[in-house]
């Protein structure tokens, strides 16, 4: 954790210190499900909220998903490859979190999806609500936080406009789609940092 609070940020300015904040919660999440003794030993249930202060009042950032990619084989070709994703949304102030672990089958569907609902301080969260709203909603990603792996190196990156991952439901049955176009820009943007750094930065 303390390796990525002090690594370089590239890119907009205005989203230097929010990206700061997601690359934490990435990397702790990446942790939580490989080695929990490393950060808060609570495994996913802990979870991981992020807020800013506007001057007179702390904002929760609402519509996120941690998307986690490996470089590895699809079949004969070498390609990029969803392997976890979380998603981060609010309904009536109940956090709404889905872990979801994906297989690579013909199908392209999900191999399990972990949800939780969790309250506040005074309350406990509307369970029925945040059942319905599970089921039958497609969650919305206002901020996008994508985590790229090859071997132990990682390369990071935060959108809050066009997507690389979509996700979909079809039959009961959730599907992610990820824009080729896209794919390939960050691609190109990581080859040159993946061969210049050391292995595990």
């Amino acid at each position: 954790m303390l390796e990525q609070k002090d690594a370089p940020i590239q890119g907009t300015e205005s989203l230097s210190d929010v990206s700061k904040a997601f690359f934490l919660v990435s990397e702790a999440l990446d942790l939580d499900s490989r080695d929990p003794s490393q950060t808060i030993k609570k495994s996913f249930g802990g979870y991981y909220e992020i807020s800013t202060y506007d001057g007179s009042q702390f904002c929760k950032i609402d519509c996120v998903a941690y998307h986690f990619l490996r470089l590895g084989k699809l079949g004969d070709e070498d390609c990029w490859v969803l392997h976890k994703s979380f998603y981060h949304e609010y309904v009536s102030d109940d956090l709404i979190v889905r872990r979801i672990v994906w297989a690579h089958d013909e199908g392209g569907g999900t191999v399990w999806q972990d949800c939780y609902a969790i309250g506040d301080f005074h309350r406990y969260a509307n369970m029925e609500r945040a059942k319905v709203h599970i089921d039958e909603t497609v969650p919305t990603t206002k901020w996008e936080v994508l985590c790229f792996e090859v071997g132990a190196s990682k390369f990071r990156a935060v959108s809050a406009g066009r997507n690389l991952i979509s996700l979909r439901k079809s039959e009961g049955h959730w599907f992610h789609d990820i824009d080729s176009a896209l794919m390939g820009q960050y691609a190109k943007a990581m080859a040159p940092l993946f061969l210049a750094q050391p292995e595990g930065q």
